[in-house]
């Protein structure tokens, strides 16, 4: 006996998309699963359909955004009913301000750009990352059981309940992987915003520097700035003067025998304008 396939081959989802164009609907959605499990390939690949289906100019590279000057300069130049994808970078996920600017956009766009025939679609690990007034607009989230293969929950609002939405399993959308072009145009493209929006500087531990006690604390700040702890000899106001271990001891409030040996080690060293050969008591 034959095993039967667990599914029922049906257009519903490419159906409904059509459907959404012809009443003149935009498409905000969310791919959303762990990491590496190919929401970003799901997500290029579904925007290549829907462009190719739509006859519309090919999708490539440009309606992939990583923050959002790249989003807002797509959607002011891209044709109607084109797509974008709005991936994550799996990279400096701590980052919070990546995640505000997300919500502050998508928000803008639902107010904004619905209208004019635009669709979105953000991969993000989990849906709480968007704000609670954004996904109240969504259409539907595809979660992914694994890679290529996605199941779909459409959303809708409460408006009478506690609950923010309802959501129920309308199917699954199995697709292939992205072009080979348009997949290692991506690459490098994300390669670029981590090197620029997320530097390996900004992750690695800040060198540490030992922290000074006693006079060697005082000798660095009399040495960072040693005209501040000078008495000048009013009789000759070119000389720029000779540090005062009175003054020391009282403006880094120190003993009289630390201000001393802070002096007279800086006497043997190089200091700007010299040093005389005796300290003013």
């Amino acid at each position: 006996m034959t095993e039967q396939p667990y599914y029922e081959v049906d257009p519903w989802f490419w159906n409904e998309m059509d459907q959404r164009r012809d009443e003149g609907s935009n498409v905000v959605a969310l791919v959303i699963g762990p990491n590496n499990w190919g929401k970003s390939w799901w997500s290029l690949r579904l925007a290549e359909e829907m462009h190719s289906k739509w006859k519309l100019s090919k999708f490539t590279v440009q309606g992939v955004v990583f923050n959002a000057s790249q989003f807002w300069n797509y959607m002011q130049n891209s044709e109607p009913d084109s797509w974008c994808v709005w991936d994550e970078p799996n990279k400096g996920l701590s980052h919070r301000e990546w995640w505000e600017e997300v919500n502050k956009a998508v928000t803008t766009f639902i107010q904004t750009m619905r209208f004019k025939r635009k669709n979105l679609l953000l991969a993000l690990p989990h849906d709480k990352l968007i704000d609670k007034s954004a996904r109240a607009v969504l259409l539907f989230r595809a979660k992914m059981l694994r890679p290529g293969l996605a199941t779909i929950e459409q959303i809708l609002p409460d408006y009478y309940g506690n609950k923010e939405y309802f959501t129920f399993g309308r199917g699954e959308v199995d697709l292939y992987a992205p072009s080979r072009k348009l997949l290692n145009e991506y690459n490098l493209k994300k390669d670029e915003f981590h090197k620029s929006d997320f530097p390996e500087e900004a992750f690695q531990e800040p060198s540490k520097q030992p922290e000074l006690h006693g006079w060697r604390k005082i000798y660095e700040i009399v040495k960072t700035d040693p005209d501040k702890f000078r008495v000048q000899d009013p009789r000759n106001p070119h000389d720029p003067g000779r540090l005062s271990a009175r003054k020391i001891s009282a403006l880094c409030d120190c003993s009289d025998n630390t201000a001393r040996k802070v002096v007279t080690k800086l006497e043997y060293e190089y200091i700007p304008h010299g040093l005389p050969a005796k300290p003013a008591s």
